[in-house]
């Protein structure tokens, strides 16, 4: 059987990529809106890609931000560092606010100093 990179007709790739993958993905294709002419390999890949890669549930990773707190022996800076990986997916508007607000409200006593002289 050929790669899809070593055909050049599109129609052909198109039929060729939906052949390969199985029966099953074949036939949610067929439910997928915009999935393009029979010649549109590149439009089959994008519908097929918008079914199958994961959603992000901004909502959930929200919770997941508010709820994060310091864990025991963890400095300030690794703490601000996982906050700024769990803010990533968060979609917030101004990152560095959220995780200087947030910090204030959730880590332990002893760092508030640092948090309050701007050194977060």
């Amino acid at each position: 059987m050929p790669l899809i990179s070593d055909v050049k007709d599109a129609t052909r790739k198109r039929a060729l990529l939906l052949y390969s993958a199985c029966e099953e993905v074949s036939d949610i294709f067929e439910t997928l809106p915009d999935q393009g002419e029979e010649k549109d390999h590149a439009k089959a890949v994008t519908a097929l890609n918008g079914y199958f890669q994961p959603k992000v549930n901004k909502t959930y990773e929200i919770y997941m931000f508010r709820n994060a707190t310091q864990n025991s022996g963890e400095s300030l800076y690794s703490y601000r560092t996982r906050l700024r990986r769990l803010a990533q997916t968060c979609e917030f508007d101004h990152v560095d606010e959220e995780i200087k607000s947030h910090i204030v409200v959730s880590c332990s006593l002893h760092d508030y100093g640092d948090v309050l002289c701007g050194k977060t």
